[in-house]
């Protein structure tokens, strides 16, 4: 017979049989927002998704239905026999694994964000190549049009479509490392989900941090050169005004 593991009042709790988790669901002890685990399963579950304590759970709401009609009062504070569900979890596989102290809703929350964090890396890498063909392109196009005026002019085109190239190519270099982070963010959510272990929840937030660290440089550098361009544009005003 399966043992079972489930999460109570911030603690790990178990083995215990199945009955024993059924009659605790049935009761109102375990809400459905807790966490159990039993020996094949992944990874921790939210009570709702595991499909043997469905019926508990029925069981449970037509019990409380019917209490909510017939209400049990104390002087004047209702009482209700649904226990309130544990917040948050200090939790390990009964396996071994090193503990995980984070709210189940928070591990749904990083499951799905994987995908979305999965897409957008892919396409920065997309992004990187299409600015790569771009410079090529730019540096041919300038080979090309020197070429047209004899050998001074196809050496300042082939030079300018070099610089552009350039150029462009340490653009590319942004989407590539935003990619690489937000790709090693998403493989270490996928991690913490497989094993639930606090490890890889440091890894994944190491990544983001990188990547918005990033994003925060590039937008500063931008400002600056806008900065910089802006400032050019006004002394260039200020010196045909004189």
């Amino acid at each position: 017979m399966a043992e079972w593991y489930y999460g109570q009042k911030g603690e790990q709790q178990g083995p215990v049989d199945f009955q024993t988790i059924f009659r605790a669901v049935e009761a109102g002890q375990l809400g459905e927002r807790d966490i159990v685990w039993k020996d094949g399963m992944p990874d921790w579950k939210p009570i709702r998704d595991v499909p043997e304590l469905q019926a508990a759970l029925t069981s449970r709401a037509v019990a409380s239905r019917a209490q909510a009609a017939t209400p049990n009062v104390v002087g004047e504070h209702r009482t209700s026999a649904v226990a309130p569900a544990a917040q948050a979890l200090a939790y390990q596989n009964p396996r071994g694994d090193s503990g995980l102290a984070v709210s189940h809703i928070a591990i749904e929350m990083l499951r799905q964000t994987k995908p979305w964090v999965r897409f957008v890396s892919v396409m920065l890498f997309v992004n990187c190549g299409l600015i790569v063909i771009a410079a090529l392109a730019v540096m041919l196009a300038g080979v090309a049009g020197g070429s047209v005026g004899g050998g001074r002019g196809m050496a300042m085109g082939a030079g300018l479509g070099l610089f552009v190239a350039l150029f462009y190519a340490l653009m590319g270099l942004i989407p590539l490392f935003m990619g690489i982070y937000l790709g090693r963010y998403a493989s270490h959510i996928k991690a913490l989900l497989d094993s639930s272990q606090v490890v890889y929840l440091e890894k994944a937030l190491e990544a983001q941090k990188a990547f918005w660290r990033l994003v925060g440089i590039v937008l500063l550098v931008t400002v600056c050169i806008y900065g910089v361009i802006l400032l050019i544009l006004l002394l260039g005003l200020l010196a045909s005004l004189a």
